[in-house]
């Protein structure tokens, strides 16, 4: 079942939707008042504007190191759901899908799938392949928007 979102703009080359909401799990809001997102594929971290990113880095107790934002692998189950609610239906991402696991030179690394950076004051966030992972994504240009439906 496809939920589809009308695009907020039609820019060459973007995929752009309003994005309701976010929260964390403990409640935390995200995307206080609305903000915009970028559909992208050809991203792999989320994202987000620094603000909202440093209240899930802190809630999921990420440390930064060599570059990246990373979390002890052992408490992955524990980590909260991270929900963004788009048109009225709400997407929510475990850490499962949020976390990147990665091994480097014999060792499990687990890397968070949210970055810093927005694109600009009117494309706040970057869904990425984080997103896109969980929820398969149908890309209607004939009807100017994106579908949406839970990845099995």
């Amino acid at each position: 079942q496809f939920n589809y979102i009308p695009l907020t703009h039609r820019q060459i080359g973007f995929w752009q939707v309003a994005i309701t909401s976010g929260r964390i799990a403990s409640g935390e809001p995200l995307c206080i008042g609305g903000c915009q997102a970028i559909i992208d594929t050809g991203s792999l971290l989320m994202a987000g504007p620094p603000k909202d990113v440093r209240k899930i880095h802190r809630a999921i107790r990420a440390r930064y190191a060599d570059g990246v934002y990373m979390v002890h692998c052992k408490t992955i189950q524990s980590l909260p759901i991270i929900t963004f609610t788009i048109n009225g239906v709400e997407y929510p991402l475990t850490s499962e899908q949020y976390i990147l696991r990665v091994t480097q030179n014999g060792r499990e690394l687990c890397i968070s799938g949210f970055e810093n950076g927005t694109v600009s004051k009117e494309m706040q966030w970057i869904f990425s392949d984080i997103f896109i992972g969980a929820y398969y994504t149908e890309f209607d240009m004939g009807r100017s928007r994106i579908g949406f439906a839970k990845a099995i």
